[in-house]
């Protein structure tokens, strides 16, 4: 399990954590409710295409991260304010890449239940992880973090 200590030494589960237990649910959605399972050749093109952008927005997103020196744990101090890549479109491109993965694998594994856990997996990333990665940012950037937060959308 992903865990990061966070300043007053409890141990947080990080984001990976959860988009694994989404992903779990997600695919074994399928087999819980099994009458409602569906599959078509549009929803496995659809599932195969939201993986497909949910790994490259991770992969780019992490790699822009590391060009340019900064930590990609949420709970780390930030080191630069990143908005270039897929930065410029999405404040939160590798959340939003978790969040397609899950909702893709539902689709592939034809449980189309298992969209809520893509929903919940975005519900608990707006609930215990982007509120205080904001504040954050807001502490260290200032104006610069509040234009770009105007000027960019939280997911899409």
């Amino acid at each position: 399990m992903a865990c990061a200590t966070t300043a007053d030494t409890r141990k947080r589960v990080l984001p990976p954590t959860y988009f694994l237990g989404a992903l779990v649910l997600a695919i074994a959605s399928r087999f819980l409710v099994p009458r409602w399972a569906y599959a078509s050749a549009l929803t496995l093109a659809l599932g195969a295409v939201l993986i497909a952008a949910g790994i490259a927005l991770n992969l780019t997103s992490d790699s822009t991260f590391k060009r340019h020196g900064t930590p990609v744990n949420p709970d780390a101090e930030p080191a630069m304010l990143v908005t270039t890549g897929a930065f410029r479109v999405t404040r939160n491109p590798m959340y939003l890449g978790m969040v397609f993965i899950v909702a893709g694998a539902a689709l592939l594994a034809g449980a189309p239940l298992g969209l809520f856990s893509a929903f919940a997996l975005m519900w608990a990333l707006n609930r215990f992880f982007i509120p205080r990665e904001e504040r954050n940012l807001s502490r260290a950037f200032g104006p610069q973090y509040d234009e770009y937060r105007v000027a960019v959308p939280r997911w899409i």
